[in-house]
């Protein structure tokens, strides 16, 4: 990966080399100056938070996946309002520059961190571990990347079941900074019978109760200097949750059977994919001390331009080789829900692997039978839903025509990146045609009061999809 780039957007010359002469003198050296932002950690400089050449440099910056901090040579920090609309194209910092006041280092060891945390993040990539493109797990993952190389803090995991928490857990660990890193050691609160529990988490010496024939270590032992993490942490009795109110918040326990205190430095993740803040399954004082970094992992149906890449990471991981889909196949997944989230994709493209004969690419054929009548079935169900709530609501048949060919045109457009000549063929119809259809639309909307969006009918996922982006 290259290093940190900078870019002036309608700067004057002179003052943008001040300015980068006090940041390399700061440490942050080599940049390389660029005229449009791209992809990766960047550096963006412009005279006011509200510009035509901002809001171009923006637009590449969310095109590009690139973080990136923006400093104002002649405006005002920016409002929380303007940060939060910045935070979407990738600003994730914006502060005014002052030569007087500004302190360069902190600019520097900004993005010196977030330069670090990139690469760490691509040499997951790289090595086949993480498979996404979505620009919202890009960013969730920056954030987790951040916290687990630069503290110890105890992180809790959130999300649907399928979506990745323990793949995120190994992760954390696998880039813990820590010089001498234990292991990595994984209890399942939903599966330790509690008359086990406090053995499983503090161990016990040889006698402590009926049955204990030898010293034995519990997972706090065995996670010093490494990770616990405490997987469907829910499920845990509220008095063992008492039991380890001490341990969590200062590392030290007593073995059952011992009057010994131990010390154990482990890095506490708990994951869960139920509600824990205010349920009554679940101590205040025990979700204080296991949540002081909370995230949330997205499911796979908020970020439906990750199916594809997925679906062509497990079929990679079951042939040896990418056969690639046949574009009825593609559609297929992409309008299918995906409750069990990335586990149920995976088991649907193992099936499809499974019964794939012969060396052309995986189609629509290849899905089992009872997998195909139940996504025709998911797809039509939505259909006549729409259709019927638009009838209901009073729409003639021919506006329901109209906004369902709008539907299926953005889609197709969305999932194809704007490019017509794939769209059209997505569509099974001809450049010139969905040219036409595009052109009717704009003539239309033109001369009409409501917007030409049809996202009020657009069936399944098609909604969904985003122009642009950066799974597990």
């Amino acid at each position: 990966m290259d290093g940190i780039w900078v870019s002036a957007l309608a700067v004057a010359g002179e003052e943008v080399a001040k300015l980068l002469q006090r940041l390399e003198h700061a440490g942050l050296e080599p940049l390389q100056r660029c005229d449009q932002p791209r992809g990766g950690v960047g550096l963006l400089i412009a005279e006011r938070a509200e510009s035509a050449a901002l809001e171009e440099g923006l637009l590449a910056c969310r095109r590009h996946g690139a973080r990136a901090l923006l400093l104002l040579t002649r405006d005002e920090d920016p409002s929380r309002e303007r940060l939060s609309e910045l935070h979407r194209y990738g600003v994730e910092d914006a502060r005014c520059w002052r030569p007087e006041g500004t302190c360069p280092g902190t600019v520097a060891s900004r993005l010196v961190r977030w330069l670090a945390i990139e690469h760490a993040l691509e040499a997951e990539r790289g090595s086949q571990r993480l498979c996404f493109t979505s620009a919202a797990l890009r960013s969730l993952l920056r954030q987790v990347l951040e916290v687990a190389m630069y503290t110890s803090d105890p992180i809790l995991l959130l999300g649907e079941s399928g979506t990745g928490k323990e793949e995120v857990a190994r992760l954390i660990h696998r880039v813990d900074r820590r010089a001498e890193k234990g292991a990595f050691v994984l209890l399942d609160a939903s599966t330790i019978p509690p008359e086990l529990a406090a053995s499983e988490f503090f161990g016990h010496e040889r006698g402590a109760f009926t049955g204990a024939l030898a010293d034995r270590e519990g997972a706090f032992a065995l996670a010093d200097g490494g990770t616990l993490f405490l997987d469907e942490v829910g499920e845990l009795p509220l008095p063992l949750q008492a039991q380890l109110l001490r341990v969590i918040q200062e590392r030290s326990y007593k073995p059952l059977g011992s009057s010994t205190w131990k010390h154990s430095d482990f890095r506490l993740i708990s994951a869960t994919h139920r509600e824990l803040d205010g349920s009554s399954c679940c101590r205040r004082d025990f979700f204080h001390r296991i949540s002081r970094w909370v995230f949330r992992l997205p499911s796979l149906r908020e970020r439906p331009e990750d199916i594809l890449p997925l679906a062509a990471h497990f079929a990679e991981q079951r042939l040896g080789i990418h056969p690639g889909f046949e574009e009825r196949l593609q559609r297929n997944l992409l309008l299918r829900e995906y409750t069990g989230n990335a586990r149920e994709l995976r088991n649907l493209v193992l099936r499809l692997c499974g019964l794939h004969v012969g060396a052309g690419p995986l189609a629509l054929q290849d899905l089992p039978t009872q997998d195909l009548a139940s996504s025709l079935a998911s797809t039509n169900e939505q259909l006549e839903r729409a259709a019927s709530l638009s009838a209901l609501g009073g729409d003639g048949l021919k506006s329901i025509e109209r906004r369902a060919r709008e539907a299926a045109i953005d889609a197709a457009l969305g999932s194809c990146d704007g490019h017509v000549p794939r769209a059209a063929k997505l569509l099974g119809i001809s450049d010139r045609a969905l040219q036409m259809e595009r052109a009717k639309r704009l003539a239309s909307s033109a001369s009409a009061d409501e917007p030409a969006s049809a996202a009020d009918f657009l069936p399944a996922r098609a909604p969904q999809r985003a122009p642009a982006g950066r799974e597990l």
